[in-house]
């Protein structure tokens, strides 16, 4: 029965995700609409620990002639910033502007007017049912994050 019910959530969560996902967002101060790639690609990056290039290009899967073209679109909207290492003038430095850490602070996974459409489209009672179901998973989720945070190291079976 367990089983039946984590294929179901496996199954339907990503529908509801992919149906109600940011894919772009607007930076209120700029008026700059900005792609789910340059969000992600914002997302890696810190305000104060630089992160290098290739790094990055590795950790997102692209070459690093694909990801400078996107860092430098980025740079010149003046939402990251390029430093030459000083250790290695080979590698680049990249760190979020002030800017830039209000876009990643300011963004959420789920777009506002498509979950709204979600939830109009479905009559009341279906959408309390569906919301309290919704509330019970994110109590579980908490307290399972709450376990996590408190288990040892030498405890890691409950860790995973």
């Amino acid at each position: 029965m367990l089983a039946h019910d984590v294929n179901r959530l496996m199954n339907l969560f990503p529908m509801i995700f992919h149906a109600c996902r940011t894919r772009y967002l607007t930076d209120q101060k700029s008026g700059v609409r900005l792609t789910a790639n340059q969000l992600n690609i914002l997302d890696h990056l810190d305000r104060r620990s630089p992160t290098n290039l290739q790094t990055l290009a590795i950790e997102l899967g692209v070459t690093p002639p694909t990801m400078s073209l996107a860092i430098d679109r980025l740079t010149m909207l003046n939402f990251v910033t390029r430093q030459k290492d000083e250790k290695d003038r080979r590698k680049t430095n990249l760190t979020l502007t002030d800017a830039g850490e209000a876009v990643k602070g300011s963004r959420t996974i789920l777009d506002r007017n498509l979950v709204e459409r979600l939830l109009s489209g479905m009559r009341e009672d279906t959408r309390d049912q569906a919301l309290a179901g919704l509330q019970a998973l994110a109590r579980a989720a908490e307290s399972m994050l709450t376990l996590r945070a408190i288990v040892r190291p030498w405890n890691r079976n409950l860790n995973e």
